[in-house]
């Protein structure tokens, strides 16, 4: 009886197909919208229609053995709001849907609220979103592409591009598994040269469910692979009533 032999050929074509077909199933899975819908499913773990967050922890810049205590107001879809008290003072950066502004009572700064202008305004308005730029990207006018996979910290993630309708670049990268956020890359203020705008990437890790919603509790920032800054939430309560009045710059009020 003779043994039926598959010819060289055949098994190539066949490799060459198997590998065609793992491809295009590889590509078809990868779709932007399915990484955004992994994202959105591993990052809310019950329905929740989340509208505000009030984030509370410690901030310390690189080189100063001190940290700061910090609070930060979020509420959909812009306004944002940070405070550093520091000696009976308090350190202010807003963002009131339409203003930019300040309040900076230690020394080369202003004790009165003052709108942010240059590097400053343009660092604010690129992190007031309240959900990330690449969900509804159309509908806020920006275009978001999936760029493939990319490994961060020996982490594969899926690399998600979006250019801002206002031409700035911000790079989004979720764990491949999960989908959830470990990093994001942008444009961004040096922590100790305000008026300077530099490439920074911050890191999220620490993550814990808060009332169905998974939240990094731990936030890194880095620039040109230093470590900058390292800000450690202690207390973070989502959904609460925050007044609009909260966020407007006083002058206006």
């Amino acid at each position: 009886m003779k043994t039926q032999r598959t010819s060289p050929i055949l098994t190539t074509i066949f490799t060459v197909l198997g590998i065609l077909t793992f491809t295009v199933q590889t590509i078809k899975a990868q779709t932007l919208a399915e990484v955004i819908a992994l994202h959105e499913k591993n990052s809310v773990t019950k329905p929740v229609d989340l509208k505000s967050m009030v984030l509370e922890g410690k901030t310390t810049l690189t080189g100063m053995n001190m940290a700061f205590k910090t609070i930060v107001y979020r509420k959909a879809p812009n306004l944002f709001k940070v405070e550093v008290p520091i000696q009976g003072k308090a350190l202010i950066e807003a963002f009131d849907g339409k203003v930019a502004w300040k309040v900076d009572p230690f020394p080369g700064g202003s004790d009165k609220p003052t709108r942010m202008a240059g590097a400053e305004e343009t660092d604010m308005l690129l992190g007031v979103d309240f959900y990330h730029e690449f969900i509804d990207a159309t509908k806020k006018g920006h275009t978001a592409t999936l760029e493939g996979v990319e490994e961060i910290d020996e982490v594969p993630c899926y690399k998600i591009k979006v250019v801002r309708k206002d031409k700035h670049v911000k790079t989004y990268f979720l764990e491949k598994e999960t989908g959830i956020l470990m990093m994001e890359r942008g444009k961004s203020t040096h922590p100790l040269k305000p008026g300077v705008l530099v490439e920074k990437e911050t890191y999220f890790s620490e993550y814990k469910n808060v009332q169905g919603v998974m939240i990094a509790h731990y936030m890194e920032e880095r620039i040109g692979g230093q470590v900058v800054a390292k800000m450690q939430f202690e207390h973070i309560k989502i959904n609460d009533k925050l007044d609009h009045t909260i966020f407007a710059f006083p002058n206006k009020q």
